[in-house]
């Protein structure tokens, strides 16, 4: 059976919604967060004037002679079809003569991928132009990122003030990035990361790719192989980050020694590939993979019977962050934390937990607990409401627990189903389940005493890995992932039953 047939088949229990026009706006002014916290900064700080209306503030050089440097970037919640954007540089090159510099310059490109740059403004010694709003539409068709990079230069260094500014912010004024898209959603990425049953050394995914239109129209999009050459190596383990992000776990066949992350952007046309797979610091057959409430990466090595930890620089590029051991080899698989940051990892039989300290970074070990009679764990996610999940293959079970004010854990409840083995929720907290073996996607609701109501199926037509749920900010569409499937299926509204 073909991939639209098998999605018309997933597609049964969507709402439909009314057409809405995507809007978004992000100020860009220095007394907010997103303001403050560039993406990166050389040789520039912001100055606070001494003088003149009260709170005046821009980005300034630190060192006269020097090239200063800040950089933005932007997130879009959508793809771009029109785009507005006011970065106001300030140049003083004539009067005087106190206050003045004739050397001083600013400059203010945007970038769609931080490497390839566009100037937007340039205020020169003798071409000094108002800095105005500029229209970026048709330049920034279909971006989902957005970078702005102001480089200032000064010749003399005046203490409480400088002659080459950016964001000049004061009472009422600053600048701006308007965006607005197609009709809510415009084609959505929907995505599968393929994977035989069992271990496959020699499979090399792909991820297939779909979209849903606002009108309900399904697109059959190109697959996604890894670029230049394949960058997936047997795909078991799936996240998101907050940027939206997919990160794939490559159990490599469960081979010693072979494990990689694989990453991948989605845009409102494709997925591309965000530079090399992650390897290094001990990943070896990784499983499930997880992000910390800070943004940092987990990943379970599966036969190492280890934890590998990534954080990212400016440029998103990871960073090993040590590893936690002395897990158990051959059984370590998934990965989650709690909505206190709290890490929990299920091996076959048991569940453990540690502590990040916030001040360290060091994982401190917090106890572990058996599920009895459990003797294959698999992935484990929590609610909304602090809430674990876990699935038990080869008992047909996921478990459901609660902790007590003392953290104590207590089983609430259990329920079949077939060889679970990845879960996920929804924004409104329904519960999909993965079958392994006999395949296919499980939804659940819950009563008031939080006992599983089935509401539904989602026929796939092969075996299931890991689930990942990636939630595009509204008024735009959900976005579902799996692992180990040939097909899957992504809606914006998920009904109770069908």
């Amino acid at each position: 059976m073909n991939k639209q047939i098998w999605l018309w088949l997933a597609l049964l229990g969507a709402w439909p919604q009314a057409s809405v026009a995507q809007s978004y706006r992000q100020n860009l002014v220095l007394d907010t967060a997103f303001g403050s916290n560039p993406l990166r900064v050389s040789n520039a700080f912001i100055r606070y004037e001494p003088f003149g209306p009260p709170q005046i503030r821009y980005w300034q050089p630190a060192v006269a002679n020097t090239w200063g440097e800040v950089v933005y970037r932007f997130d879009l919640p959508f793809a771009a079809r029109t785009a507005e954007l006011f970065a106001p540089a300030s140049v003083y090159t004539l009067g005087g003569p106190a206050n003045f510099d004739p050397d001083a310059e600013a400059h203010v490109e945007v970038s769609l991928d931080d490497v390839q740059w566009r100037t937007i403004y340039s205020g020169v010694p003798g071409n000094v132009p108002p800095s105005l709003p500029i229209d970026l539409t048709g330049w920034i068709d279909d971006a989902t990122s957005l970078y702005v990079r102001a480089r200032l230069r000064t010749s003399t260094d005046y203490g409480d003030f400088s002659t080459s500014q950016f964001i000049r912010t004061a009472p009422g004024d600053g600048g701006y990035l308007k965006i607005t898209g197609a009709d809510s959603p415009s084609v959505a990425n929907l995505a599968a990361a393929v994977s035989p049953p069992g271990s496959s050394p020699g499979y090399d995914g792909p991820v297939l790719r779909y979209g849903l239109t606002d009108s309900g129209d399904v697109v059959d999009l190109p697959d996604l192989y890894g670029a230049p050459t394949s960058s997936m190596h047997d795909p078991m383990g799936l996240a998101f980050d907050r940027h939206g992000e997919l990160f794939v776990g490559n159990r490599f066949g469960n081979q010693p020694g072979a494990g990689s992350i694989s990453r991948f952007r989605y845009s409102a046309e494709g997925i591309r590939v965000e530079g090399a797979p992650i390897m290094g610091n001990g990943l070896e057959a990784v499983h499930g993979l997880a992000f910390s409430p800070n943004g940092e990466l987990f990943a379970a090595n599966y036969l190492a019977g280890s934890i590998s930890r990534f954080t990212f620089d400016d440029r998103g590029e990871a960073i090993p962050h040590g590893q936690i051991t002395g897990l158990t080899p051959g059984q370590t698989i998934g990965v989650a934390f709690s909505p206190a940051g709290e890490l929990f990892v299920s091996e076959y039989t048991q569940v453990r937990r540690f502590m990040i300290d916030p001040l360290t970074g060091e994982a401190l070990s917090n106890g572990a607990f058996q599920v009895p009679g459990e003797q294959k764990l698999h992935f484990l996610e929590f609610d909304r409401y602090g809430r674990l999940f876990i699935a038990g293959l080869d008992s047909n079970t996921v478990y459901q627990y609660s902790f007590l004010t003392s953290g104590a854990p207590s089983l609430l409840n259990s329920f079949a189903v077939p060889e679970p083995i990845g879960l996920a929720f929804t924004a409104d907290g329904e519960l999909l389940v993965s079958s392994h073996g006999s395949g296919g996607i499980h939804r659940f609701t819950f009563d008031v005493g939080r006992h599983a109501l089935p509401a539904g199926h989602i026929e796939t037509g092969t075996p299931l890995g890991d689930l990942a749920f990636n939630v595009v900010p509204e008024p735009a569409t959900w976005v579902l992932a799996v692992s180990g499937v040939a097909g899957l299926a992504a809606l914006r509204r998920w009904r109770r039953c069908h």
